[in-house]
């Protein structure tokens, strides 16, 4: 795709890397390279893709040793410690417990224009969420073209527009 072309026209070596392949192999893959880029999709389906992979057992070391992790929407759910701010309720039976690695929430793809109301919906569904279980993270709103950079401790909310968090 785009992405592909894009870093291949600027001199990068591009190794394609899919959860469904084996395993060992995919370790292998991701413990060769600089930069790992997870596009987006579906949230629940990446996270129980990369879980059934085993990634969840050593993206974290593969990061501590400097590799760039970028995600793009639901590609950048793995690394929080929960992906169900928005849907999950007890009786699902989707996973919703992320990697853990990092440790805050994002919303992705949020407008502008709507983000009062999203931070008002949002933090009426994260103390619902508290009533329940355990979610002591701080709440991001992302609008898109917006990022979350994280450098050892700093975290940084970068990009055009308004930056929310909760």
């Amino acid at each position: 795709g785009k992405g592909y072309l894009y870093f291949k026209d600027k001199g990068y070596d591009v190794v394609i890397a899919d959860l469904k392949e084996d395993p060992a192999e995919l370790k292998k893959k991701i413990e060769s390279i600089d930069i790992i880029i997870v596009g987006g999709g579906d949230a629940n389906w990446l996270l129980d893709w990369a879980k059934k992979s085993k990634l969840d057992t050593y993206l974290k070391d593969v990061l501590d040793k400097g590799v760039i992790y970028v995600g793009v929407s639901a590609g950048s759910c793995l690394l929080l410690p929960d992906i169900g701010l928005t849907w999950w309720e007890p009786d699902w039976r989707l996973d919703h417990v992320g990697f853990g690695i990092v440790d805050f929430v994002v919303v992705p793809h949020q407008k502008e224009s709507d983000i009062q109301s999203s931070m008002e919906k949002l933090t009426k569904r994260r103390e619902h969420l508290r009533a329940i279980i355990d979610f002591p993270w701080m709440i991001y709103l992302l609008q898109d073209g917006q990022a979350i950079k994280v450098d050892g401790d700093k975290i940084e909310h970068i990009g055009e527009g308004i930056k929310k968090f909760i």
